[in-house]
């Protein structure tokens, strides 16, 4: 008899009640056993959906010891409902606690780190080993990049490493540099952007003016230029940070407009 998961019990009918039948894990922990647990979910005849699973790269694992393991993990059987064909990569940390990876300087130095430009997981030249090895394999990159330095690494990573046989995003482009628009395209990279939740709207970008300074806050996660700059554009939702309802993302995609005063 089938053992009990939360997912079918709970996180299934929610996604199928909003008409959601392909998903993405973008985090499995699979040294946890949540690449077992999935592996279960589709055994049992529990799934009910198509899940991509994204293997979480481990930072402070060895490069060659963890890339063996994930090379082996992969998995795309035909008309199978689970894939196992992703790499989850985190290039920095978030914005509120100044861990994003930045080209300038924060305007407050709460870490006090070398240089108060957030930090990196992973560094640009270890992205590139692990694309050299698993795209090969078969392997799309889901690479977290939320600062305009974080993000500029990645695409240097990507360019330097890939060749273009993959579908790799950057998730989360919340700070991108203007001179970075381009490339996502040149790259056949995709801009992953969540804007369903609340805190991604303008009229709560002044609250990031005291971390960022008014320039930097008042064009988080530009999405009208990524895409007029022929970037191939997705919105994820990041549930459970923000809704999974895809029509509340559609809306604020369609209506936010940018705040001239505040």
């Amino acid at each position: 008899m089938p053992i009990s998961y939360g997912f079918d019990e709970y996180t299934q009918p929610m996604l199928l009640s909003h008409g959601i039948t392909s998903i993405s894990d973008a985090r499995v922990y699979w040294q946890r056993g949540q690449l077992d647990t999935w592996q279960k979910l589709q055994a049992d005849g529990v799934l009910k959906m198509r899940a991509s699973l994204g293997l979480w790269a481990y930072p402070e694992a060895s490069d060659e010891s963890q890339i063996r393991a994930l090379k082996s993990f992969h998995n795309t059987t035909p008309n199978s409902l689970l894939e196992v064909d992703q790499i989850k990569f985190y290039m920095d940390g978030i914005l509120v606690n100044t861990t994003a990876a930045m080209k300038e300087p924060y305007k407050v130095d709460w870490l006090k780190l070398d240089g108060n430009r957030g930090v990196n997981y992973f560094t640009q030249a270890r992205l590139e080993k692990y694309i050299k090895v698993l795209e090969p394999s078969g392997f799309d990159f889901n690479i977290h990049a939320v600062g305009d330095r974080g993000i500029h690494e990645a695409l240097n990573a990507i360019e330097a490493a890939s060749k273009g046989v993959a579908r790799h995003r950057l998730t989360h482009v919340e700070v991108v540099d203007p001179e970075d628009y381009k490339r996502f395209s040149a790259l056949g990279v995709i801009a992953d952007a969540q804007v369903a939740g609340e805190f991604t709207q303008p009229h709560h970008w002044q609250e990031m003016q005291p971390l960022l300074g008014r320039e930097r806050a008042d064009h988080l996660v530009p999405i009208k230029s990524l895409s007029e700059n022929g970037a191939m554009l997705t919105l994820s939702s990041d549930w459970n940070v923000s809704t999974l309802n895809p029509f509340i993302s559609i809306a604020n995609a369609i209506t936010r407009q940018p705040e001239a005063t505040h």
